[in-house]
Order: structure tokens, then C-alpha cells, then sequence
């Protein structure tokens, strides 16, 4: 994988044509949409793509808490209060 500022532009060019996709109606991309913003440490824009990827539940909340591209976030009282909101059930 690449690094640096290389890594974080290929990130930024991502969520760009993430986002040309979102408005055009594709909701499964916001999940990679979260993961990008995750991977660049952007909690608050991670959340907010999470929750509308969520809204769809696609996923099981294993499949959340094992993301890897979710390490930045897990922890997180936003990411918590996502999974109670969207997997009240499956503790």
C-alpha cells in the first residue's frame, strides 16, 4: 500500500468519486466512503458515512467491528451509539 501524502491523495480522489456515485443514488458506496474517511482519520465524516450506509443495514455488525478500515473509529462513543441504534438486538 502506498504512504504518505501519495496515500492520503489517492484516499481524497477516492471519496471524491465516491461521493459523484452517492448522488447518484448507489447507497452501498457510502460503506467505502466511511472507510476512506476512517483510513484518513476523519472520525466525524467516517460516522456520518457509516450512518448512511446503516441506514440500508447491508451488513451484519460482525462485519463492522471486524472492518479493519474501522480501527480509527471502534472505539469511538459515535461508532458505539451507531451499533445500539442500528443492532439493538445482537449483543
Amino acid at each position: 500500500m502506498k504512504s504518505g501524502e501519495e496515500k492520503e491523495n489517492l484516499l481524497r480522489k477516492a471519496i471524491d468519486k465516491f461521493i459523484l456515485i452517492e448522488e447518484g443514488k448507489i447507497p452501498e458506496k457510502s460503506f467505502n466512503i466511511a472507510c476512506a474517511h476512517s483510513l484518513l482519520n476523519n472520525k466525524e465524516d467516517a460516522i456520518i458515512w457509516l450512518e448512511k450506509f446503516l441506514i440500508n443495514k447491508k451488513v451484519s455488525e460482525s462485519v463492522l467491528l471486524n472492518e479493519e478500515d474501522f480501527n480509527n473509529i471502534k472505539n469511538s462513543e459515535d461508532f458505539k451509539n451507531l451499533l445500539q441504534k442500528y443492532y439493538p438486538n445482537e449483543k
